[in-house]
């Protein structure tokens, strides 16, 4: 019977967790997931995202679904992994806040405002590297 496509403790889940764990930057993540995601689903992973830095800066819910456009439903269901989860967005909501800081620039320069297009041509900040193309 084959696995839940959802399943991260299958072959095919633990293949896609070590596919990600070897990206090396920003531009490379970008490509791969340019590649898996449709923009829907893209936009979808980077509205859940915002919604938990916003929650977790402390934010009401109301706030938040206001701010992101998020559905009630969306905004509870970040919140219980907030809390309850397996702990990947408070690893990653923690590494953007230490890169933002510990970059004189803050954000622009730390490269956490390339902007919310997801596809190339959309804009030319979330184009593959030429290196990343080229392969």
């Amino acid at each position: 019977m084959a696995q839940a496509s959802g399943d991260m403790t299958s072959r095919t889940g633990r293949r896609l967790c070590a596919a990600l764990s070897m990206l090396g930057d920003a531009d490379e993540a970008r490509a791969l997931l340019v590649d898996l995601c449709t923009p829907g689903e893209l936009a979808d992973l980077a509205q859940r995202l915002e919604v938990a830095t916003l929650l977790s800066e402390g934010q009401s819910y109301v706030a938040v679904s206001a701010a992101t456009g998020a559905s009630s439903t969306t905004v509870s269901r970040v919140s219980k992994c907030l809390l309850h989860g397996a702990g990947g967005y408070k690893i990653v909501l923690g590494r953007l806040d230490e890169r933002a800081t510990s970059h004189p620039g803050g954000v622009a320069e730390a490269g956490l405002d390339q902007g919310a297009a997801a596809y190339p041509g959309e804009n030319a900040a979330h184009r593959p590297s030429a290196e990343v193309a080229a392969r």
